[in-house]
């Protein structure tokens, strides 16, 4: 009876330690130097343009600022909310035909998207938009009070 104890003592901790030992070597958590903050506008231009690659021309758009260490950042949407007319739009942010991405240098990313014609200058948006970092699971970083505010865009 008292050698299966110990047996089973020392199976619970050789497993714990071994446990232990392994999860040193799997990343829980975002490295120290990847340090990154998000920012947001929404412009309506007086004219319909066109912006990079995207195939129309529109007059509503949304930019999101992206400032930091941006190494192994993938975006996959932003749904983009207005409170007072309740409704919502689901834009795709991974590299499709409407996400143009500007990179103005090592720590300064844009990313705009087009908006629907259905939001109009002088909306408080919100957004809430989903990244990843290297492997880790997908976040989501919510912005608030952004006016739709009448101004040229730059692309």
């Amino acid at each position: 009876m008292k050698l299966i104890t110990i047996l089973v003592i020392v199976v619970i901790v050789g497993s714990l330690g071994l446990g232990t030992a392994l999860g040193l070597f799997i990343k829980t958590a975002q490295d120290s130097d990847q340090v990154y903050t998000f920012s947001a506008s929404a412009i309506q231009t007086p004219t319909p343009i066109q912006c990079g690659t995207i195939p129309r021309n529109f007059t509503k758009w949304f930019e999101i600022n992206v400032i930091g260490n941006r190494t192994e950042m993938s975006f996959q949407s932003v749904t983009v909310f207005d409170t007072g007319q309740q409704s919502s739009s689901f834009l795709p942010l991974n590299q499709t035909a409407l996400a143009e991405y500007k990179a103005t240098n090592s720590t300064f990313e844009s990313i705009i998207v087009p908006l629907p014609s259905f939001f109009d200058t002088g909306d408080v948006l919100s957004a809430s938009m989903s990244y990843s970092l290297n492997s880790f699971a997908p976040e989501t970083q919510t912005l608030t009070g952004i006016p739709i505010i009448e101004q040229q865009l730059v692309c």
